[in-house]
C-alpha cells in the first residue's frame, strides 16, 4: 500500500507542489470514462483532479469549503509540468468539470515513487511567522506580508467554451442544414449554461458570503435569517445547475463532435430537480423582492453595503462589467424560462428518425407544466427577449 509523502519533519506539506502531486496520484478516483465513443480505463476528469486537491487544501489550510480556485490553480500547474495528460493530447486548459479525460503517464508500469514528480512552491498555501496563521476562517492573518492573503484575492475562473474543438470540415459537409442548425443551438445552450452557473457562483462570492460576514444590523434583527429570505434557495438552484452542466459536458465529451441526444437530460431534470428547486425559488421571489425593497428604503447601511459590493468589476467575454444585484436575483427566473424556448428550437431542427425528438417533446411538456406554476410572476418582456435571442442564434454563432 502506498503511503502519503512526508517531508523531513514527518509531515505532508501541502504548500509543496511535489507533495500535492503525490497525494493526487494516490487519491484521485480512477474509472472508465468515454470520450468520442472511446472508453479509457484508469482515467479521471478535471473535476476529479480539482476535488482531490481541494479536499487536501481544505483539510490542511482551512478556508472556504466552496472555494475551489486554489485547487484549480494547483491542478493547472501540475498539468503544465505534464504530470498527467489529456487522453487525446488536447491543449485545452484544465477546467473544474467533467469535459476532459486525463491519465497519468505510464501509470501501469511505474509506481508513484518511481514517477518524475513536479516541483515548486504554492505561495498562497505557505504560512508566515504568525502562530495563528491559517487557523481561523473568520478573518485574514494579521501579518501584512502573509502570503495566504492572496487566497482572498484570487479571481474567479473565466468560463471556457464548453465545446472547444471545432467540428471537422468533412463532418460538417456530411450534415444536413437542419442538423447544423441543431448543433449550433445545442452549442449555444451549453455556452449559456456555463455562464449561468458562473454567474450564480458570483452571487455567492460577491453578495451572500460578504453579507454573512458583515455584521450588519437589519430590521428583522436576524441578519442570517434575512439573507435566507432574500436569496431563498438560490444556492440549491446553483448546485442543481452545476449537476446539469456536468451531465451535459459528459454527454458532449462522449458523443463529440456531433451531439445526437440531449432531450433525455432535460426530461430527467424537469421531472426531478427543476420541479423542486425552481418552483420554490420563483414562488418566493415576490416576498423576497418586497423584503429587499423595504430594507433598501429604510436601512442606509445595508443599501451602501450592496452598492459597494456592486462596484466590484467582473470580466465577461473580455469586457469589464459590474454585477447588478437585482438582475442576479432575477436571473434564475429568466434563465429557467429560456429552456423551453431553446428546446423547442432544437426540436424543430431534429430529424424525425432521431430518438432524441421524442425525449425533447416530453421534456418540453414537463417544462410547460412547471411553467404554469410560475406564469403569474414571470415578466412577459423576459419571454419576448428570449424568443429574440433564440432567433439570433444561427446568424451570430457559427460552428
Amino acid at each position: 500500500m502506498t503511503t502519503l509523502p512526508t517531508n523531513q519533519s514527518g509531515f505532508t506539506d501541502h504548500s509543496m507542489l511535489s507533495d500535492l502531486a503525490m497525494v493526487l496520484r494516490i487519491k484521485v478516483p480512477r474509472g472508465t470514462h468515454i470520450k468520442k465513443n472511446t472508453p479509457y480505463s484508469n482515467a479521471f476528469t478535471g473535476k476529479n483532479i480539482v476535488s482531490t486537491i481541494h479536499s487536501q487544501i481544505t483539510q490542511s489550510h482551512g478556508g472556504a469549503s466552496n472555494d475551489r480556485i486554489p485547487a484549480l490553480l494547483v491542478a493547472r500547474s501540475l498539468q503544465s509540468q505534464l504530470f498527467f495528460y489529456e487522453v487525446e493530447w488536447g491543449d485545452r486548459v484544465l477546467q473544474d468539470d467533467a469535459g476532459s479525460v486525463y491519465m497519468f503517464i505510464d501509470e501501469p508500469q511505474h509506481p508513484p515513487e518511481a514517477a518524475e514528480i513536479p516541483t515548486g512552491v504554492v505561495t498562497v498555501l505557505t504560512k508566515c511567522y504568525s502562530p495563528s496563521c491559517g487557523k481561523f476562517d473568520d478573518g485574514p492573518c494579521y501579518s501584512y506580508s502573509c502570503p495566504r492573503k492572496g487566497l482572498k484575492h484570487l479571481s474567479p475562473d473565466p468560463q471556457q467554451d464548453p465545446w472547444p474543438d471545432p467540428i471537422p470540415v468533412d463532418i460538417i459537409g456530411s450534415l444536413t442544414e437542419s442538423e447544423i442548425n441543431r448543433q449550433t443551438i445545442i452549442r449555444k445552450l451549453l455556452s449559456k449554461e456555463g455562464q449561468y452557473v458562473h454567474d450564480l457562483d458570483l452571487v455567492e462570492s460577491i453578495f451572500i458570503e460578504p453579507l454573512h460576514n458583515s455584521g450588519l444590523s437589519v430590521s428583522s434583527g436576524d441578519l442570517h435569517a434575512f439573507i435566507d429570505e432574500i436569496f431563498g434557495n438560490l444556492i440549491r438552484v446553483r448546485d442543481t445547475n452545476k449537476r446539469l452542466l456536468e451531465t451535459l459536458y459528459i454527454r458532449q465529451r462522449e458523443q463529440a463532435p456531433v451531439i445526437t441526444g440531449i432531450g433525455d437530460i432535460f426530461l430527467d431534470a424537469a421531472m426531478t430537480d427543476f420541479k423542486e428547486v425552481y418552483t420554490a425559488y420563483i414562488g418566493h421571489r415576490p416576498t423576497a423582492e418586497r423584503l429587499l425593497r423595504e430594507e433598501l428604503e429604510k436601512n442606509l447601511e445595508f443599501r451602501l453595503f450592496i452598492e459597494n459590493c456592486s462596484r466590484r468589476q467582473i470580466t465577461r467575454h473580455g469586457r469589464l462589467l459590474r454585477p447588478n444585484f437585482k438582475h442576479f436575483l432575477n436571473w434564475p427566473v429568466e434563465h429557467w424560462q429560456k429552456y423551453r424556448i431553446l428546446l423547442k428550437a432544437i426540436y424543430k431542427e431534429t430529424d424525425r428518425s432521431n430518438p432524441d425528438r421524442k425525449f425533447l417533446a416530453e421534456a418540453i411538456k414537463a417544462l410547460n407544466k412547471l411553467q404554469t406554476l410560475a406564469s403569474a410572476y414571470f415578466p412577459r418582456h423576459c419571454y419576448a427577449r428570449t424568443v429574440e435571442e433564440v432567433g439570433m442564434v444561427r446568424s451570430s454563432y457559427a460552428i
